[in-house]
């Protein structure tokens, strides 16, 4: 969890203004529901006014599909 962060800390330097960043967490086993609490818990405290954050999850699937989070930097 803590290698993600750091290279989704090292991904947000490299996107250009008007650049998206996907990541695709894996919540279906132990570990990848950390990482996917840890992901979401770092993303929503990005800022408001240099990014936009938004998460796509499927509501009617059983077993933890993944998760798709796009951040869009301004």
């Amino acid at each position: 969890t803590e290698t993600t962060l750091l290279a989704l800390e090292a991904s947000l330097r490299l996107i250009a203004s008007g650049g998206l960043l996907t990541i695709v967490a894996y919540p279906g086993h132990p570990e990848g529901k950390e990482e996917c609490r840890a992901v979401e818990a770092w993303s929503a405290e990005l800022s408001q006014t240099r990014y936009s954050v938004a998460i796509y999850r499927f509501l009617n699937q059983v077993n933890d599909p993944p998760i798709l989070l796009a951040i869009d930097r301004r």
